[in-house]
Order: structure tokens, then C-alpha cells, then sequence
């Protein structure tokens, strides 16, 4: 190892022409060509189906809230303002809909 002194370097090769160049093209390349395997398929799947449901959740519940007009007694909305009722409708389903979602499932 080189502890003091001067040296003199070439260059010989820049950016992808470089080792570390080659080895980016083969990591972009290997993505490409990147296959499933059953499990991450399956995880995939029970991804979307989830991610369905919860959007379901929230709609659903949402026109129950609104239809039925239910107000949470701490804030309720006033009785002609139906925006209001709306959007706490809207925030009621959403918080349904996240409660859903697992933590630790990958999307």
C-alpha cells in the first residue's frame, strides 16, 4: 500500500465502459428478464385483492354514512350542510378502508 508520495494515473475507460459500468448493465439487465417466483406471484395477488376490498370498503361505507346521515356526537355537522355530512362520510370510509391493510404486506 501507498502511504506518501506522487503517481501518475491513465484512464483508460469512462463510465459504463468501466468494471463497475459492466456491472451496472448486468443489474439493469437481469431486471428485465426478472421472473416471479410462486410466492411473490401469490403475495402480487393477495396485494391486489386487498387493495380491491378496501377500495370497496370505502365506498360502501361512505354511502352508508352519508345515506344514513350518521354525525359523530362529538362534532356533529349541522342538519342543511351537506357538504359537511359529506366529508365526514368521505373520512370515515377512508379510515375503514386503511385499517384493512396489513403492515407488513408489501405492495
Amino acid at each position: 500500500s501507498v502511504v506518501a508520495g506522487k503517481g501518475l494515473g491513465e484512464v483508460v475507460a469512462t463510465g459504463m465502459t468501466t468494471e463497475v459500468g459492466l456491472i451496472a448493465k448486468r443489474l439493469k439487465h437481469q431486471d428485465e428478464t426478472l421472473q416471479l417466483n410462486p410466492l411473490q406471484h401469490s403475495i402480487n395477488l393477495l396485494g391486489t385483492l386487498i387493495g380491491c376490498a378496501c377500495i370497496l370498503v370505502a365506498v360502501v361505507a361512505t354511502c352508508i354514512s352519508y345515506a344514513t346521515k350518521y354525525q359523530n356526537p362529538m362534532s356533529p355537522c349541522a342538519d342543511d350542510d351537506d357538504q359537511c355530512l359529506l366529508l365526514t362520510s368521505l373520512v370515515r370510509g377512508l379510515i375503514l378502508a386503511v385499517s384493512i391493510i396489513p403492515a407488513g404486506l408489501p405492495f
